[in-house]
């Protein structure tokens, strides 16, 4: 009974946060597996490189009261290739955050989210200071009305190449009755969805990712290196619901502007700000490029409705 009652109360608080989210629902675990088939080197006659990634996402919101909830959660990444032509096995590089913030309601417009993103980005043969990245993001949603809330804020991560800042801006639209949802933060990520029915819908999705990982067993030098990816991917999905909260779907696209490169630890850049970098003098990677390609895509959500 103690443990039932703990339950409600959290689902109490989660009912209670309505006002502090801008869509009706919180996904409170997500789960991702994507791969590229074998691409080949851009400049390298023979040889091919498969891409294999998957992702982790939790979310715990604590609503304290009226007007602020606590955020908390965690996710874990990995992402597996053989990024040069002469590496006989598959590198492995993983990405382990923790969410921390708070969600204010300033006003019955005005929310704000406030949460830091420190991360341990690495091949994880060893942990050091050199795997540890802080970052943060601060994201503002405005509701117009009850279907149409407006997203702006800013994102920061403190990446191997240096400071990277991303200006967000977007908005989420649903309008009661209507099959149409669409959710969008620029230049991250551009989702929208048609729902058929209660159980099936089909939509498409846009996403673009910069990500470093330290690489402790270098490939090129003695000295420390780190792996840069630079994505776009665009795939278009179906999404299925076998039981009421859980999602499947199964999705199909291709990358664009996809980048792997290595480059020594000591090669920085002054500062970035979305797909710009400033004083980037850095040399060519070490590693030729892997080419775009197709990806393929299943994702699995539990889906908590406010």
């Amino acid at each position: 009974m103690k443990t039932l009652r703990h339950l409600t109360a959290f689902l109490f608080c989660l009912v209670l946060g309505n006002t502090l989210w801008a869509q009706d629902y919180v996904d409170l675990l997500k789960f991702r597996y994507e791969s590229t088939p074998l691409n080949g080197y851009e400049g390298v006659e023979g040889g091919n490189a498969r891409i294999d990634e998957f992702t982790l996402d939790a979310t715990v919101p604590v609503v304290l009261n009226d007007r602020v909830a606590l955020i908390t959660g965690f996710i874990g990444e990995s992402l597996s290739s053989k990024f040069t032509p002469n590496d006989t096995n598959v590198t492995q590089v993983f990405g382990t955050t923790l969410k921390l913030g708070l969600n204010v309601q300033h006003n019955d417009r005005l929310s704000i989210q406030y949460v830091l993103l420190p991360k341990i980005s690495s091949d994880f043969i060893e942990i050091g200071s050199d795997d540890i990245q802080l970052g943060g993001v601060v994201l503002a949603k405005y509701a117009k009305n009850d279907y149409f809330k407006w997203k702006y804020g800013l994102y920061y991560n403190g990446e191997l190449f240096g400071a990277f800042f991303v200006p967000l801006f977007g908005f989420y639209y649903h309008r009661p009755g209507s099959p149409w949802e669409f959710d969008i933060t620029l230049p991250l990520a551009a989702n929208a969805n048609y729902a058929f029915n209660q159980k099936w819908s089909a939509g498409a999705h846009f996403g673009a990712f910069v990500r470093t990982y330290n690489l402790n067993k270098p490939f090129f030098t003695e000295q420390g290196e780190y792996l840069q990816k630079n994505n776009q991917e665009l795939y278009f999905y179906g999404r299925f619901e076998p039981v009421k909260n859980v999602l499947l779907e199964a999705g199909a696209g291709f990358t664009v502007g996809r980048r792997f490169g290595i480059y020594d630890e000591e090669d920085r850049v002054r500062f970035g700000v979305s797909a710009f970098m400033f004083g980037d003098e850095r040399p060519e990677p070490a590693n030729p490029n892997i080419k775009d390609g197709m990806i393929f895509s299943l994702r699995a959500v539990y889906r908590y409705p406010l």
